[in-house]
């Protein structure tokens, strides 16, 4: 490794970045300054730094900004070091952060306790999978080696010849055992140790150092109990496979923790969501306090008055529904819970009855297009003729086929047992902002729906 890199100076400042729900503004708020420090010392400050995070104003309509990432800027070389998403509602408890804090100050006395311990397995694991790790080491690393067991070494030669060195010259296991101890050392005590569990990235480290290096430190680097679930963590992003009863271990956590990320994606999105139709609550009520406000002032001059469209007030009414639900369903669901898969598919169309329609009046649908969300109702909508069109979609995914739906139809039908969460708040969403009517059925049965809504359609 370039020990060089770690004294040079670097200036690195944070700043939060957010979207503006009302304006599209992009604003962008410094909240942290680390100063002109050696990046030795940056990273170690890091380690005690815990970044707030607030809304900001937006300069141009003073709108709340809820931030979307954290940027981290070096003010010497004018370059961006890194983009972090900030994800809501996800956070560790601050009692349970204090200890993994603890534990991670406490990572150098944590491992003296475990030295000896960690280097015997590391050492054996090396020899057992030797030729394999030899193709990791960079130049460096494949020098002090060598230089380690006694070894002449060019250090004008390649990466490839030195590699080539050690493998024809190094076949005694005591020896490979000492080449490896010191190929490895920086990684271990300048890297590993030095960076600490909470800012080490293992899958940036796969590329760097090799998958079977990473591999090993995620699975045996001694951590204090506390820090122990960032070790699950690290497994599932990095280990996909193992040996045995662990192959079905690792793939299971592998997809847990792909899922638990989904989850907090998907959270961060709700968050976001409620956030915009919060904005437009209020563009609505501001709207309305002015026409309430214009009112007054035509009482008093005793102009006549024109009443509201009602349409707009119970919109806003509509709207306010939708962000209480909307709001109920995050807090009820647990941070754990997926979506309902759809549960019937295009064999439950079986034994429709068409005949019982056949004195229905349907005359409230004629013309219109019907867009049906949910379960794979595509094969009965084609059998059917009607003086309107039916367009379906199976509710499973917010495809570019879910918005077309959306969009074309003149009335929606969301059938509730058979569709995901989020295609229907995006439908229920989409009805109230373009005042399309929107109807939630338990039915499968086409005809029957179509009864229902013309129903309610002529109510």
């Amino acid at each position: 490794m370039d020990k060089s890199f770690f004294g040079a100076p670097i200036h690195i400042k944070v700043f939060m970045v957010g979207k503006c729900k009302r304006c599209n503004n992009v604003e962008k708020k410094q909240i942290y300054d680390y100063g002109k420090l050696p990046y030795r010392e940056v990273e170690q400050k890091m380690d005690e730094v815990v970044h707030q995070i607030f809304p900001i104003p937006c300069s141009k309509c003073g709108e709340a900004i809820l931030p979307s990432s954290l940027t981290y800027y070096d003010e010497l070389r004018k370059e961006t070091i890194q983009t972090i998403g900030i994800q809501y509602n996800v956070g560790i408890p601050p009692e349970e952060y204090e200890k993994m804090q603890e534990g991670h100050r406490k990572r150098h006395e944590i491992f003296r306790e475990h030295e000896e311990e960690f280097w015997e397995e590391f050492l054996s694991y090396g020899v057992e999978h030797f030729s394999k790790i030899i193709q990791e080491l960079k130049k460096d690393e494949l020098i002090q080696g060598l230089i380690a067991v006694g070894e002449p070494v060019d250090k004008e030669q390649t990466e490839g010849k030195l590699r080539k060195q050690v493998i024809i010259r190094i076949t005694e296991p005591n020896k490979q055992k000492a080449f490896l101890k010191a190929a490895n050392r920086e990684i271990v005590y300048d890297h590993l140790l030095d960076l600490g569990p909470l800012a080490w990235v293992p899958e940036i480290d796969i590329q760097k150092i090799g998958e079977l290096r990473t591999r090993f430190f995620v699975l045996h680097l001694p951590l204090d109990e506390a820090l122990e679930p960032l070790r699950t963590k690290w497994i599932g992003k990095v280990i996909r496979k193992g040996k045995g009863d662990n192959e079905f271990l690792f793939q299971r956590i592998h997809q847990l923790t792909e899922e638990n990320e989904r989850l907090k994606e998907k959270i961060t999105r709700y968050v976001h969501s409620i956030e915009e139709l919060k904005i437009q609550i209020k563009e609505r009520d501001e709207k309305l306090n002015r026409a309430y406000e214009k009112i007054r002032l035509l009482e008093e001059s005793g102009e006549k008055i024109y009443e509201r469209d009602p349409r707009d007030i119970r919109k806003i009414q509509e709207l306010k529904s939708f962000i209480r639900e909307l709001i109920e369903e995050l807090k009820s669901r647990p941070l754990d819970e997926k979506d309902e898969e759809p549960e019937i598919k295009e064999a439950q169309d079986a034994g429709i009855e068409i005949e019982q329609t056949e004195a229905i009046d349907l005359s409230a649908l004629a013309g219109k297009i019907i867009g049906i969300i949910g379960g794979e109702r595509g094969r009965q909508a084609r059998e059917l003729q009607y003086p309107f069109s039916i367009l379906t979609h199976n509710g499973e995914e917010n495809d570019e086929d879910f918005y077309r739906v959306l969009n074309e139809s003149d009335i929606l039908v969301i059938l509730t047992r058979f569709v995901s969460h989020i295609a229907m708040w995006e439908a229920k969403a989409y009805a109230i902002g373009e005042g399309k009517p929107i109807f939630f059925e338990r039915n499968i049965n086409i005809p029957i729906i179509l009864m229902n809504i013309a129903g309610k359609l002529r109510d």
